[in-house]
């Protein structure tokens, strides 16, 4: 049996479990590597073919839809948007027959707009303590207060630059699209990985930051977040909004003011990255992801 990756030939992360659990364990899937498959899809089933093998439904135990459109298909006859796009939703058709066989782990891939920012935040205000969330669409920001700037749907810009979080004032913003946020001046930030009821909570201290946003030193700070227990009442909240959001796996990010503050609810990721939080394989988020990815294991 295997597990069905449906990803990109960047997704490092599949890589790091991959070379973990032998590739014997997976078929991968990627995005931007049409070529490296033969697909013929029914309504009932899948089979597959390639230099690593041939293979249908009833070898795939598992499918998991990790980050297939992080970079677009490398073969030319690929490059029209009507083949990427009868490309992309072959793979939307590949998950959607394996949930319906009962295979498809994590979240489902249309997870992204069932569970947006906004509707995030009406429901996390039952649960945490937030910072609340305006979109200005065509129309200009006007506050007072401090804010910030940062992406409602994760893309980046057009140029391949990631608009990280940014303080912003209202007379710096003209009439776009403006997803804004109230600042928080915060000492740490949090992040909280839930994965089918398991909770791994991490803080990093953000003297140790260039800049609002984190994850523009990610790199250089995977070590210095430390794994941290916030109690079992925190961590109750948390399986209470991840389920009422009805996710099975999501990386939530918080900023606490003081080590001992309530933590301030930003957002979760519903497919967020998380193998720079365990880089040493050894605090029990990388052990627990490789049960989830086993196509062995139930």
């Amino acid at each position: 049996m295997r597990t069905l990756l449906i990803t990109n030939s960047y997704d490092v992360t599949s890589d790091i479990l991959i070379n973990n659990l032998g590739a014997a364990s997976f078929i991968r899937l990627n995005f931007d590597l049409p070529r490296d498959w033969s697909i013929i899809l029914t309504p009932t089933d899948l089979n597959i073919s390639s230099i690593h093998g041939i293979f249908n439904s009833d070898h795939i135990s598992k499918c998991i839809w990790r980050k297939p459109f992080i970079s677009k298909p490398e073969d030319d006859s690929f490059c029209e948007k009507f083949t990427q796009e009868e490309w992309k939703y072959t793979l939307y058709e590949i998950a959607l027959l394996m949930q319906d066989q009962g295979k498809l782990y994590m979240n489902f891939p249309f997870a992204d707009y069932e569970v947006g920012k906004l509707k995030q935040q009406r429901h996390a205000e039952r649960f945490f303590k937030l910072s609340k969330a305006t979109v200005y669409a065509n129309a200009k920001p006007v506050t007072n207060e401090p804010t910030i700037a940062k992406s409602l749907s994760g893309q980046t810009l057009s140029d391949g630059r990631v608009l990280y979080t940014t303080e912003v004032t209202s007379k710096e913003l003209s009439e776009d699209i403006w997803y804004i946020q109230g600042l928080i001046k915060a000492k740490f930030d949090l992040t909280v990985v839930y994965l089918y009821g398991e909770i791994f909570t991490f803080r990093l201290d953000r003297s140790k930051i260039s800049a609002l946003d984190w994850r523009q030193d990610q790199f250089e700070i995977v070590k210095e977040w430390d794994k941290v227990l916030l109690g079992h009442e925190f961590e109750a909240r948390v399986k209470g909004f991840m389920n009422e959001m009805g996710l099975v796996y999501g990386r939530l990010d918080f900023l606490q003011p003081e080590v001992d503050d309530e933590p301030v609810f930003l957002e979760v990721n519903k497919n967020g990255q998380w193998a720079w939080l365990d880089p040493e394989k050894n605090n029990g988020l990388f052990t627990a992801m490789c049960k989830i990815y086993n196509p062995m294991k139930k």
